[in-house]
Protein backbone atom coordinates (compact mmCIF):
# COMPACT_ATOMS: atom_id res chain seq x y z
CA UNK A 1 0.00 0.00 0.00
CA UNK A 2 2.50 2.69 0.82
CA UNK A 3 4.90 1.51 -2.12
CA UNK A 4 8.37 2.90 -2.26
CA UNK A 5 7.55 5.73 0.85
CA UNK A 6 8.62 2.96 2.64
CA UNK A 7 12.40 2.75 1.65
CA UNK A 8 11.91 6.90 2.18
CA UNK A 9 11.78 6.41 5.56
CA UNK A 10 13.97 3.50 6.73
CA UNK A 11 17.69 4.71 6.41
CA UNK A 12 18.90 2.30 9.23
CA UNK A 13 20.21 -0.99 7.83
CA UNK A 14 18.50 -3.17 10.73
CA UNK A 15 14.96 -1.80 9.89
CA UNK A 16 15.37 -2.05 6.33
CA UNK A 17 14.95 -6.21 6.31
CA UNK A 18 11.32 -5.66 7.77
CA UNK A 19 10.52 -4.56 3.71
CA UNK A 20 12.88 -7.20 1.90
CA UNK A 21 10.87 -10.34 0.37
CA UNK A 22 12.36 -12.14 3.58
CA UNK A 23 11.40 -10.66 6.18
CA UNK A 24 10.10 -12.42 9.39
CA UNK A 25 7.79 -10.89 10.97
CA UNK A 26 7.28 -12.03 14.60
CA UNK A 27 4.93 -10.34 17.83
CA UNK A 28 5.62 -7.68 19.99
CA UNK A 29 6.02 -8.52 23.59
CA UNK A 30 6.48 -12.43 22.74
CA UNK A 31 9.15 -12.35 19.92
CA UNK A 32 12.64 -10.64 19.70
CA UNK A 33 14.32 -9.30 17.13
CA UNK A 34 17.20 -12.16 17.10
CA UNK A 35 15.04 -13.96 15.18
CA UNK A 36 12.39 -11.12 13.82
CA UNK A 37 13.12 -8.03 11.70
CA UNK A 38 10.12 -6.57 12.81
CA UNK A 39 7.09 -7.31 15.47
CA UNK A 40 3.19 -6.62 15.56
CA UNK A 41 1.04 -5.54 18.02
CA UNK A 42 -2.52 -5.12 17.88
CA UNK A 43 -4.07 -3.52 21.66
CA UNK A 44 -7.40 -3.16 22.48
CA UNK A 45 -7.79 0.71 23.47
CA UNK A 46 -10.04 3.20 25.14
CA UNK A 47 -10.18 6.49 26.00
CA UNK A 48 -11.99 7.51 28.86
CA UNK A 49 -15.51 8.91 29.40
CA UNK A 50 -15.70 12.97 29.73
CA UNK A 51 -16.45 15.10 31.86
CA UNK A 52 -15.67 18.55 30.58
CA UNK A 53 -14.79 18.66 26.51
CA UNK A 54 -11.03 18.13 26.42
CA UNK A 55 -8.51 16.08 23.86
CA UNK A 56 -6.79 12.80 25.05
CA UNK A 57 -3.63 13.82 22.83
CA UNK A 58 -2.41 17.09 21.52
CA UNK A 59 0.31 17.45 18.72
CA UNK A 60 2.56 14.64 18.99
CA UNK A 61 4.91 11.92 17.09
CA UNK A 62 4.85 8.29 17.91
CA UNK A 63 7.66 6.37 19.05
CA UNK A 64 10.20 6.41 16.32
CA UNK A 65 11.00 2.86 16.46
CA UNK A 66 7.54 1.38 14.01
CA UNK A 67 7.31 1.46 10.19
CA UNK A 68 3.41 2.35 10.72
CA UNK A 69 0.93 2.77 13.46
CA UNK A 70 -2.91 2.07 12.77
CA UNK A 71 -6.34 3.27 14.73
CA UNK A 72 -9.37 0.65 13.87
CA UNK A 73 -12.25 3.21 15.58
CA UNK A 74 -14.95 0.65 17.23
CA UNK A 75 -17.40 3.34 17.99
CA UNK A 76 -20.46 2.51 20.21
CA UNK A 77 -23.87 2.99 18.50
CA UNK A 78 -25.59 4.86 20.90
CA UNK A 79 -22.56 7.33 21.49
CA UNK A 80 -23.53 10.60 19.93
CA UNK A 81 -20.79 12.94 21.51
CA UNK A 82 -18.86 14.88 19.10
CA UNK A 83 -15.16 15.30 18.36
CA UNK A 84 -12.62 12.58 18.78
CA UNK A 85 -10.97 13.11 15.34
CA UNK A 86 -8.27 12.08 13.92
CA UNK A 87 -6.13 14.86 12.77
CA UNK A 88 -3.13 14.16 10.68
CA UNK A 89 -0.48 17.18 11.18
CA UNK A 90 2.81 18.52 9.15
CA UNK A 91 5.21 21.05 9.79
CA UNK A 92 4.97 24.53 8.48
CA UNK A 93 6.85 25.25 5.71
CA UNK A 94 9.67 27.38 7.33
CA UNK A 95 10.63 24.94 9.84
CA UNK A 96 13.72 23.36 8.53
CA UNK A 97 14.59 19.08 8.81
CA UNK A 98 17.59 19.60 10.96
CA UNK A 99 15.26 21.63 13.45
CA UNK A 100 12.37 19.13 13.97
CA UNK A 101 13.61 17.33 16.46
CA UNK A 102 14.57 19.69 18.42
CA UNK A 103 11.75 22.21 17.77
CA UNK A 104 8.89 18.98 18.94
CA UNK A 105 7.37 19.01 22.24
CA UNK A 106 3.68 16.64 22.54
CA UNK A 107 0.90 19.40 22.18
CA UNK A 108 2.90 22.11 20.36
CA UNK A 109 0.77 23.85 17.59
CA UNK A 110 3.15 26.92 16.42
CA UNK A 111 5.04 24.82 14.43
CA UNK A 112 1.98 22.75 12.61
CA UNK A 113 -1.28 22.89 10.28
CA UNK A 114 -3.56 20.99 10.13
CA UNK A 115 -3.90 18.49 6.62
CA UNK A 116 -7.02 16.28 7.57
CA UNK A 117 -9.50 15.27 10.07
CA UNK A 118 -10.43 11.85 10.01
CA UNK A 119 -14.00 11.27 11.93
CA UNK A 120 -14.66 8.59 15.10
CA UNK A 121 -16.64 7.10 12.88
CA UNK A 122 -17.41 2.65 13.89
CA UNK A 123 -15.18 0.77 11.09
CA UNK A 124 -13.25 3.71 9.96
CA UNK A 125 -9.27 2.64 9.91
CA UNK A 126 -6.37 5.06 9.66
CA UNK A 127 -2.72 3.64 9.15
CA UNK A 128 0.02 6.19 8.84
CA UNK A 129 3.67 5.23 8.51
CA UNK A 130 6.00 6.59 11.12
CA UNK A 131 8.51 9.51 10.86
CA UNK A 132 9.69 12.48 12.05
CA UNK A 133 6.62 13.84 9.73
CA UNK A 134 3.90 11.98 11.31
CA UNK A 135 2.34 14.63 13.17
CA UNK A 136 -0.83 13.49 14.61
CA UNK A 137 -3.65 14.70 17.58
CA UNK A 138 -6.69 14.23 18.53
CA UNK A 139 -9.61 16.62 18.86
CA UNK A 140 -11.16 17.56 21.88
CA UNK A 141 -14.45 15.45 22.60
CA UNK A 142 -17.79 16.58 24.04
CA UNK A 143 -19.17 15.66 27.80
CA UNK A 144 -20.12 11.82 26.97
CA UNK A 145 -20.38 8.83 29.30
CA UNK A 146 -18.86 6.81 26.61
CA UNK A 147 -15.35 5.23 25.89
CA UNK A 148 -13.76 6.68 23.29
CA UNK A 149 -12.60 2.93 21.92
CA UNK A 150 -10.52 1.80 19.27
CA UNK A 151 -7.55 -1.05 18.05
CA UNK A 152 -4.30 0.44 18.32
CA UNK A 153 -2.19 -1.39 15.63
CA UNK A 154 1.80 -1.18 15.20
CA UNK A 155 4.59 -2.49 13.21
CA UNK A 156 7.49 -2.10 15.48
CA UNK A 157 10.85 -2.00 14.42
CA UNK A 158 14.42 -3.18 16.19
CA UNK A 159 15.55 0.51 15.71
CA UNK A 160 14.73 3.85 16.48
CA UNK A 161 14.74 5.50 13.19
CA UNK A 162 14.10 9.32 14.61
CA UNK A 163 14.94 10.67 18.34
CA UNK A 164 12.49 13.76 19.71
CA UNK A 165 15.12 15.18 22.38
CA UNK A 166 13.08 15.57 25.00
CA UNK A 167 12.95 17.82 27.33
CA UNK A 168 15.19 19.74 26.12
CA UNK A 169 15.56 23.76 27.12
CA UNK A 170 13.81 25.07 23.76
CA UNK A 171 11.05 22.87 23.58
CA UNK A 172 10.50 23.80 27.65
CA UNK A 173 10.65 27.30 27.05
CA UNK A 174 8.47 27.09 24.23
CA UNK A 175 5.54 25.24 26.03
CA UNK A 176 5.49 26.99 29.04
CA UNK A 177 4.85 30.13 26.52
CA UNK A 178 2.18 27.93 24.76
CA UNK A 179 0.65 27.41 27.98
CA UNK A 180 0.89 30.88 29.01
CA UNK A 181 -1.09 32.18 25.59
CA UNK A 182 -3.50 29.00 26.17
Amino acid sequence: VFGGHLESILTKPENKKCISPSRRIGLRGLDNFDAHDVQLEAQISGNTPVRKPTSVRGTHLDEGNKIFSGLYYLRDSADESTGGEFTLQRWKNWVPDRLKSFLYFEGMHDCVEEVKKIHYRHNTLVILLDSIDSLHSVTPRSETAFTRKFLNLDGVLPAHEYHTQQPNLVSRIRRQIGLRRS
